[in-house]
C-alpha cells in the first residue's frame, strides 16, 4: 500500500472508532518495523474483525476515487458499524441528514484567525490546512491537528476560545492574550484566563451535552472538538451536528435528552449518568433498570462519604500531596486569621505546590457539581502528584474527560 493510502488508511480507522488510536498506533509502528502495509499488519494484529477491516477497506477504494470525502467516510463507518448496517447504506442515511450542513472555511474563520493572531500557526500552515479541508471535507482544526502544526491542548484552548467568543464572555484581543499562555505553558483556556486575572464566572452551572458524551466515551474528545468547530462554522446546535457527524443515532439523542432531563430534575447526578449512559448505549441496558441499579450504588457512595472528606485539606492528604501534620498546622494559623485562605497559608508554609494546589481546588469543585466521586477525585489527584504534572495531562492519560468550565467554582 502506497504511502499517501497508509496515511488515508489510518485516518479513515481514527475517524471510524473501530479501534482505539493507541492501537492504531502500535500496528503503524508494527507496519514499518516489518515493512508490511498497514491494512496486513492490522490482520496479522487482530484488533480488528476481519470483515470490518475489509468494509474500510472499500470504503477507502471510495474515497481514493473521489467518490466520498474522507469526513464523509468516516462518518459512514461509524454509523455502519453502531447500527450493524453496510457503509453504503450508512452513506445515504448521511447524506438525508447533510444535505443543508456544508461548511465554509474562510479567512473570516474566527478559529483561524485567533491562531494566527496567537502566533500558532504561520501563512504556509493555514494555507496547507485549508487546501486540504477543502480536499478532504475535515475541518480545519482537526487538520491542523492531524498536520501537527498544533497539539490538542492547542486546539481545545482554540474552540473553547471561539465559544466563549460567540457567546459574548469575552474580547478577541483577551482571547489571543490567554491562547498564547494556554498554548506556551499546556495549560486550558480556563486556567489561562485566570492567570491573566480574566475569568469570569459562566452565568450557569450544568454539564453540557458534549461534555456528558465525552465523559461517558460514547464520543472522543477529539469528535467532541471538531463538532464544536462545526457548531460555530454552521451556526448549528451541538445535538444536529452530533446526528450529522454519525456519532449518534437519532435513537440514541432520545435517550440522551431524556438522562439530561433527569440531571436537571436532580433526579440522578451527573457522574450517574455517564454510567447510565455507558450501560444504555453501549452494553444495550434498559434505562429504567440502569437508573435503578446506579441509584443504589450512590446511596453506598453516599453512605460512605464525609462531608469532610471533600474538603481541600483532606483532599490534598488523602493524595499524598500534604502530611497530617502540615495540615493541622495550617489550620491553626487559619483559626488565628481567618481572612486567609487554607491553600495560601499552605503555600507559605512550602507544604504543597502551586500545580497540586490548582488541582485539588479544580477536582474540589468537580466534585460540588457531582461530576466525580470524591473516591476518583482523590485517585485522580494521586496521578498528578506521582507524576508531577497538570490536571489535564493527568486526565489524559488515565483517559478521562472532566467539564473544564465545572472546575472553577473557587475563583
Amino acid at each position: 500500500m502506497a504511502e499517501k493510502n497508509g496515511a488515508l488508511l489510518k485516518e479513515l480507522l481514527k475517524g471510524s472508532g473501530l479501534i482505539e488510536p493507541y492501537v492504531l498506533e502500535q500496528v503503524a509502528i508494527d507496519s514499518e518495523r516489518l515493512h508490511i502495509s498497514i491494512d496486513r499488519a492490522l490482520q496479522l494484529s487482530g484488533q480488528i474483525p476481519e470483515a470490518a477491516l475489509n468494509m474500510v477497506l472499500r470504503t477507502l477504494n471510495m474515497v481514493e476515487s473521489n467518490k466520498v470525502s474522507v469526513n464523509a467516510a468516516s462518518r459512514a463507518l461509524r454509523l455502519a458499524s453502531r447500527e450493524n448496517i453496510e457503509v453504503e447504506e450508512a452513506l445515504s442515511i448521511l447524506k438525508d441528514l447533510h444535505k443543508t450542513t456544508t461548511a465554509v472555511n474562510t479567512l473570516g474563520n474566527t478559529l483561524t484567525r485567533l491562531l494566527l493572531s496567537a502566533d500558532l500557526i504561520n501563512d504556509a500552515q493555514f494555507t496547507r490546512a485549508v487546501a486540504t479541508s477543502t480536499q478532504t471535507g475535515i475541518m480545519i482544526g482537526r487538520m491542523l491537528l492531524l498536520n501537527k502544526d498544533i497539539n490538542i491542548k492547542t486546539l481545545s484552548a482554540a474552540i473553547c476560545a471561539c465559544l466563549m467568543l460567540k457567546n459574548k464572555e469575552i474580547e478577541f484581543k483577551e482571547a489571543v492574550e490567554a491562547l498564547k499562555l494556554a498554548s506556551k505553558r499546556s495549560l486550558c483556556f480556563e486556567q489561562a484566563l485566570f492567570e491573566r486575572g480574566l475569568f469570569k464566572q459562566p452565568r450557569a452551572y450544568a454539564v453540557s451535552l458534549g461534555d456528558l458524551l465525552a465523559m461517558s466515551g460514547i464520543i472522543t474528545e477529539i469528535d467532541l472538538l471538531e463538532c464544536h468547530e462545526l457548531e460555530i462554522a454552521k451556526e448549528k446546535d451541538l445535538s444536529q451536528v452530533l446526528l450529522e457527524q454519525g456519532l449518534v443515532s437519532r435513537e440514541h439523542m432520545e435517550i440522551i435528552v431524556q438522562v439530561q432531563g433527569m440531571i436537571s430534575n436532580q433526579d440522578i447526578k451527573p457522574f450517574m449518568a455517564v454510567s447510565i449512559l455507558r450501560r444504555t448505549l453501549k452494553q444495550g441496558v434498559n434505562i429504567f433498570q440502569a437508573v435503578s441499579d446506579l441509584k443504589e450504588i450512590e446511596k453506598n457512595i453516599a453512605a460512605t462519604t464525609s462531608k469532610d472528606q471533600t474538603k481541600i485539606g483532606e483532599l490534598l492528604v488523602a493524595s499524598e500531596c500534604l502530611s497530617r501534620d502540615d495540615l493541622k498546622m495550617a489550620l491553626s494559623k487559619q483559626v488565628a486569621d481567618d481572612g486567609i485562605k487554607l491553600g495560601r497559608i499552605l503555600l507559605q508554609m512550602n507544604s504543597v505546590s502551586e500545580k497540586a494546589l490548582f488541582n485539588a481546588l479544580r477536582l474540589q469543585s468537580l466534585i460540588k457539581y457531582k461530576c466525580l466521586t470524591v473516591t476518583l477525585a482523590i485517585k485522580i489527584l494521586g496521578e498528578a502528584r506521582l507524576h508531577d504534572e497538570a490536571l489535564e495531562s493527568t486526565l489524559a492519560r488515565m483517559n478521562l474527560y472532566m467539564p473544564p468550565t465545572m472546575q472553577w467554582f473557587w475563583v
